[in-house]
């Protein structure tokens, strides 16, 4: 099995992805350092509407891309657009304000 994508979805997929996960990593690492925070200001908020959408545009390019690219990276984006669409479907269920 290869690693890479070659067909443009399949790129597409995973640069949605890695532009996804970057962000995440991105906002937790200011939020380990205290420059942000889940409570004060709309930083949570402002993530989150950026990562939803690109999480469902991975879960859509990937199905795409497996058709073509059966690769590693296309199926791990795939993974990753389902448990974020499932994340996205299942979270108010356990909010408990």
């Amino acid at each position: 099995m290869k690693l890479l994508p070659v067909s443009k979805s399949g790129k597409a997929a995973l640069l949605f992805t890695v532009v996804g996960v970057s962000i995440l990593v991105i906002f937790f690492i200011f939020m380990a350092l205290g420059y942000v925070s889940f409570d004060e200001g709309h930083w949570w908020d402002l993530v989150v509407g950026i990562v939803a959408p690109l999480s469902v545009a991975v879960l859509i390019t990937g199905v795409v891309a497996i058709r073509k690219d059966r690769t590693f990276l296309v199926y791990l984006s795939l993974l990753i657009g389902v448990l974020s669409v499932v994340f996205l479907l299942t979270h108010s269920l356990f909010i408990s304000d």
